[in-house]
């Protein structure tokens, strides 16, 4: 951490970017700065070794501002509070007292059904005392199953309402966070490819094609049948000049989707960009038998021919 002034450069532990305290994903390396511990499901930093709340070693580390923390029950406040040892020796205490102190007769004998009682009530006793805490054991996990379902679903409102705000890194750490609670979630998977695909488009209009091709790729691997990821994963290569490429990527398009008619068209640039121009019309001809009113098809078409 390096002091500039009153304020701290935070700096990524991955490829030493700077980033906020808040991001869960670094910006430019896209490597997760935050997760959970295992133990008391708090978000920690990925770089920490031990988390500061119950001193569970973990493979990533500490804690992130207080309002990044999910709300969660503890099981342990029920055992600290009924310690299943001091319960126990309570019990026994008694028994021994009921057997070191035995009524005794005018005739000296002990009456026979005093050692008796004492072991029954200590055999309940424990039988009580382990129905409790399993009891307690049991709640305590519904009740920390509950936050956490209650957290992932505010989580996930959050990152559709940045998504839709075109927030995509906000958006893509709301829906982060969601999958570590629950990584079944289909809506969340859905949304964050979404978010990384628009991300994408935003670096290309930039014309920072690397940035955005590393988008699309994290795209693609949330969901490699996302047709439009791989056609526009295209366009970025062509406008690098990676013309092979690019044709590659429009083939995994059309693979998942014959009917893409832009991928098709698409190719069909490429293919007269190289000045393979019977290859484009072939492409652009697919183009439009899919939709004969494709007008930017046909034009390509006609300016293929020429150069025939």
């Amino acid at each position: 951490m390096v002091l500039l002034g009153h304020m701290e450069r935070l700096l990524c532990p991955y490829c030493n970017s700077e980033i906020d305290e808040y991001m869960s994903t670094c910006p430019k390396c896209n490597s997760k700065l935050k997760t959970i511990c295992p133990n008391c499901k708090k978000i920690i930093n990925t770089n920490w070794k031990e988390c500061p709340n119950c001193g569970q070693a973990v493979f990533d580390g500490p804690v992130p501002k207080p309002s990044d923390i999910p709300v969660e029950t503890k099981t342990q406040i029920y055992s600290d509070s009924v310690p299943v040892e001091t319960k126990t020796q309570i019990y026994s205490d008694n028994a021994s007292n009921i057997n070191s102190q035995k009524p005794e007769f005018s005739d000296g004998s002990v009456h026979p059904a005093a050692g008796a009682f004492g072991a029954g009530k200590k055999a309940h006793s424990k039988k009580s005392l382990a129905a409790l805490f399993a009891a307690l054991l049991l709640l305590s996990v519904v009740v920390a199953y509950v936050a956490l379902n209650q957290n992932s679903n505010r989580y996930y409102d959050d990152g559709v309402y940045h998504y839709n705000q075109k927030n995509y890194d906000e958006a893509i750490s709301n829906f982060e966070k969601v999958l570590l609670i629950n990584p079944g979630n289909s809506k969340a998977k859905e949304y964050m490819a979404y978010s990384w695909y628009a991300k994408g488009l935003d670096f290309n209009k930039e014309r920072k094609f690397p940035e955005a091709i590393i988008c699309y790729d994290k795209a693609i691997s949330i969901d490699p049948n996302y047709s439009s990821a791989w056609n526009d994963r295209g366009v970025t290569l062509k406008n690098q000049g990676n013309y092979d490429e690019a044709i590659a990527s429009y083939d995994k398009a059309i693979e998942i989707n014959p009917d893409y008619k832009q991928a098709w068209n698409n190719k069909g640039i490429v293919y007269f960009n190289m000045g393979r121009y019977s290859d484009a019309i072939v492409c652009y001809d697919r183009a439009i038998a899919i939709d004969p009113n494709y007008t930017e098809a046909i034009r390509n078409r006609e300016n293929a021919l020429l150069r025939l």
